[in-house]
């Protein structure tokens, strides 16, 4: 017990001296081994939610709704089925500008979200902020409003 208490003890004391000792080629690498391409991140994002699994972000796209909701509806909107057809096209004629709308704006939010990681990367390898900070996604402005207007309630 006392053998694995000081290997632990050492193995934190390492984590914590080891980026001060690294030198900028080995940053360098750490940095190309963890950063998030933003052009690989819009084009994994062409499927709905991959571009947020790619940066790690899943949970917030809501898999749930994009992956099984929303083709649920799509499939049920398109069935040839003549039963309630002019409802359906209704319908779905309503829903197509929300839902084109929806399919973008996750794009341009798994793009944003690839620049966030590589600033937040640079920031904890480097120890500064980036030159120019990420331009935020529209999702996120929302996501900031909606934490803004939580918070002077509370």
């Amino acid at each position: 017990p006392m053998i694995r208490r000081l290997i632990i003890l050492l193995l934190i004391v390492g984590c914590v001296f080891a980026h001060e000792e690294m030198g900028e080629l080995e940053k360098e690498m750490l940095y190309k081994q963890n950063d998030r391409s933003p052009l690989l991140a819009g084009l994994c994002a062409l499927t709905p939610t991959m571009g947020h699994l790619y940066v790690g972000k899943w949970k917030r796209i809501n898999p749930f709704s994009a992956l099984v909701i929303s083709p649920a509806i799509s499939i049920i909107l398109l069935m040839p089925n003549k039963t309630l057809k002019k409802e359906r096209t209704i319908i779905s004629n309503t829903l197509i500008v929300p839902k084109i709308s929806w399919y973008f704006l996750q794009i341009q939010d798994a793009i944003y979200l690839a620049h966030q990681h590589n600033a937040n990367l640079n920031k904890e390898i480097y120890g500064k902020e980036y030159i120019r900070p990420p331009k935020k996604s529209i999702i996120q402005k929302l996501m900031d409003k909606k934490e803004a207007k939580k918070d002077s309630t509370s």
